[in-house]
This record gives C-alpha cells, structure tokens and sequence, in this order.
C-alpha cells in the first residue's frame, strides 16, 4: 500500500467535526468569570476536537502508521465522557461537589490504565487495512470490543447522572436538562453502537464513519445551541450571534 496523503469523501467529512469542536470549545472556554459547568463542557468539546482530528488523520493518510490514531480515540474519548458526566454535578447548580471531584479522579485513573492497556497490547503489533472503510487499523478485535463496552457504560453513567438531576429540578430548568441529555444520546449512543456493530463484521466500517460525522455534527449542534441559551453565564448578545453563527455554518457544510 503505498505511503500518501488522500482526501477524499470521508476525510473531509472528517475535518468538519474537528472545527465544528474546535470552536465551541473555544467559545466556552474564552467565557469570562464562566461557570464550573462552562469550563467542564468546554473541555469535553476540546477532547473531542481532538478525536475527530485523529479520525481525519486515519481517513487522509494510506499508511500502516495511520492504524496509531486508535492510539488517541481509545483515551480521548473516555476523557471527553469523563467531564460530560462531571458537567451535571454543576448544572444547574452544584450539587455534590465532592462526589463529582472522585468521580473525576476516578474515570481519569480507568481511562489512563485502558490506554496504557491497549498501548501494551498493540504496541509494534499487526495491522491491517480494512478496504470497506479505506483505514488502516491494529488486529485487536477482542480488545477493541471490551473498549467499546466500557465506552457505553460511561454513557450509561451520563444518563443516570442526567436522570438524578432531572428528577431534582423545577419544572422550567427541566426541559433543558431533558434536551441536554436528548441531544447528547442523539450525538453520542447512536454512533457508539454503530462502531462496536461495524467491529463485529455486522455492519460496514464507512457506514459508521457516515453516521459519526452526521450525528456528532447535528447533535452537539443542538447541545451547544440549548446550553448557550440557557447558561447563566454573562456573555454579550454579539458573542452568542457570532459563536451560534459559526457551528451554524459549520452544520451547512456538513449538510
């Protein structure tokens, strides 16, 4: 296979959710005085950006060290989980501050001691290229599996922790708790499953590249425009416009 660079369909579509991320974590995390739950989304955004650049790098590059970028996602994406979890001990108000600070230090430690697991058990291991999908990738099947169970169990902590601050809420802050955790299940379930589905042989690899693209696009879309609005955050009226403007934008060129 030879060694170049290659954008094409799904590249591009890949570079997409990388700046659609980027910029909303940069409007939140450039939020003055912002709140503990700004700070804890923005840097789950900022996670993600950097796991969908490692997925632009697997779909742009035809080379066995391509296969590395599972080197990022497998972490990354547990320690993007990691602080959207942590975002309901703070929203809408803190509440069980303690908890959320050894829940924090908890899922760090898991999601360290899983990549160091899965960076022993690839390291110089075998590759293969998956022509359905156009990337290459590590022989690690079994491994890769237990990884996406553990994933969907962090998103199974995220809707119960969603579930217990939509049960202690007024009526009016409960619909955006119920669209918060709609949007996210929309972003984030639904692209899981399609992944450990496609690593099975039981669906092909591009049809999950597809469904991460559209569903991370629209979903954090939705996410970020329901938290910006409803955020007591002080931001001015021409920061909004210009931060809904982009990911709007954004959203189109995926489209």
């Amino acid at each position: 296979m030879m060694d170049y660079i290659h954008f094409n369909f799904f590249s591009v579509g890949s570079l997409i959710p990388v700046l659609f991320n980027f910029f909303v974590a940069a409007y939140l995390l450039s939020i003055p005085r912002r709140l503990t739950a700004t700070t804890h989304l923005g840097i789950a955004f900022l996670y993600l950006t950097i796991f969908n650049f490692a997925y632009f790098f697997m779909s742009s590059r035809y080379h066995p060290a391509a296969a590395y970028h599972r080197w990022v996602t497998v972490g990354v994406i547990m320690l993007a989980e990691t602080h959207f979890n942590t975002f309901w001990f703070y929203f809408p108000e803190p509440k069980k501050t303690s908890l959320a600070r050894a829940m924090l230090a908890g899922q760090y430690i898991v999601s360290i001691i899983i990549s160091a697991v899965f960076f022993y058990a690839t390291f110089n291991g075998p590759r293969v290229f998956h022509f359905d999908g156009h990337y290459w990738d590590f022989t690690a099947d079994r491994l890769s599996k237990i990884i996406g169970i553990i994933i969907m169990f962090y998103l199974v902590v995220f809707i119960g922790l969603a579930l217990w601050r939509l049960a202690g809420v007024q009526k009016r802050q409960r619909w955006v708790v119920l669209a918060l955790t709609c949007t996210f299940i929309l972003a984030t379930a639904v692209p899981s499953i399609t992944n450990t589905l496609s690593r099975e042989g039981m669906m092909d690899r591009q049809v999950f590249q597809i469904t991460w693209d559209i569903f991370t696009i629209f979903g954090y879309f939705f996410m970020a425009i329901v938290y910006i609005n409803s955020s007591r955050d002080r931001t001015t009226i021409i920061a909004k416009i210009v931060g809904i403007t982009l990911v709007t934008f954004l959203v189109l060129m995926q489209g």
